[in-house]
C-alpha cells in the first residue's frame, strides 16, 4: 500500500528541514509493502525555502497562488486544501501534516497499519494549546531550544503500539480528531474542500466544519494509539514569519464562507 504525506510552508525552513528530518527518521516503513510519497505545497516561498526544496528533487512540490480578495486565514484555508489536492493526484490515501511538527517513532507505520477506506485515523497529539483530547505540554518551539528530550519522555510514556481507540472508547468523534490524520480519497471527494473562512466562537473552524461532514456521511473515527507527535501550532500565522506580500494582511478580510 502506498501513501501520500503532504504539508505546506511559505518561509519557516527551519521548521520545514526539522519535520521532514523527524518524520524521515520516525516513520518506521521499513517493510517493502508499505511506501510514500511526499510532496510539499508552497506560498510565497522564501528563497531559502526553494533552496531547500531543490536540494531534494525526491519531494514534489507545488505553489499556491495568493488569493488577493480574502484575508491572511482564507489563503492558509486555501494553502490547505491545495495540499489534499496535491496528496491526492498520487494516491488513494493521504497524511496532512503542517510543518511545525515533529514525529514519535514508528508514528506513521502506526498510523498506516489501520488505514481503510471507511475509517478516518489521527495519532495522539502533543501540544503547548490546552484541549480535552489532546497531551498538554509546553516543550518550547521547535528548534535549538526545543525539548527533545522530554519529547522523547513523553511519547515513551504514552505510546501503546498496534492499539486503535474507536470513537465509541474516546467518547466521540471529536475525541479522536487531531492532526495529522490519515484518509481516504473518497471523504475529500465527497466531503471538500474546507470554507476559506470561520475563526472564533460564532462559527465552528474550517477544518471542524469539514470532518463533520465527513462524519454526517458515514466516516468512522479512531485514534492509533502508537503514533505520537508534537505540534507547535500556528507557527507562520505569527509576524514576521508570514510570507513576501501577506506580512500585514488582515486575519479573515472579506468573508467568503
Amino acid at each position: 500500500m502506498r501513501f501520500s504525506v503532504c504539508t505546506c510552508v511559505s518561509t519557516a525552513v527551519d521548521l520545514l528541514d526539522s519535520c521532514y528530518n523527524s518524520l524521515m527518521e520516525n516513520c518506521g516503513f521499513f517493510d517493502p509493502g508499505l511506501e510514500f510519497d511526499m510532496s510539499v505545497v508552497t506560498w510565497n516561498a522564501s528563497p531559502d525555502v526553494i533552496m531547500w526544496l531543490m536540494d531534494r528533487p525526491q519531494i514534489y512540490h507545488e505553489v499556491y497562488q495568493t488569493n488577493p480578495d480574502v484575508g491572511y486565514v482564507p489563503n492558509l484555508r486555501g494553502l490547505i486544501n491545495k495540499t489534499f489536492d496535491v496528496g491526492f493526484m498520487f494516491n488513494d490515501y493521504c497524511v496532512r501534516t503542517d510543518a511545525d511538527v515533529l514525529f514519535g517513532k514508528n508514528w506513521l507505520k502506526e498510523l498506516a497499519m489501520w488505514a481503510n477506506e471507511d475509517m478516518i485515523v489521527s495519532p495522539q497529539h502533543v501540544t503547548p494549546i490546552k484541549g480535552g483530547h489532546v497531551i498538554t505540554a509546553d516543550l518550547g518551539p521547535i528548534g535549538d531550544s526545543f525539548d527533545y528530550d522530554g519529547f522523547v519522555e513523553i511519547v515513551e510514556q504514552v505510546r501503546r503500539p498496534g492499539v486503535l481507540m474507536t470513537e465509541d472508547e474516546r467518547g466521540g468523534w471529536l475525541k479522536t480528531l487531531t492532526m495529522p490524520y490519515i484518509m481516504h480519497r473518497k471523504w475529500w471527494d465527497q466531503c471538500g474542500p474546507w470554507e476559506l473562512t470561520g475563526i472564533g466562537k460564532k462559527v465552528p473552524p474550517p477544518d471542524r466544519r469539514f470532518f463533520k461532514r465527513c462524519h454526517d456521511a458515514g466516516a468512522k473515527y479512531a485514534m492509533a494509539m502508537g503514533s505520537v507527535v508534537y505540534h507547535q501550532e500556528g507557527a507562520e500565522r505569527k509576524r514576521p514569519i508570514r510570507p513576501a506580500g501577506a506580512e500585514n494582511m488582515p486575519e479573515e478580510g472579506v468573508n467568503h464562507a
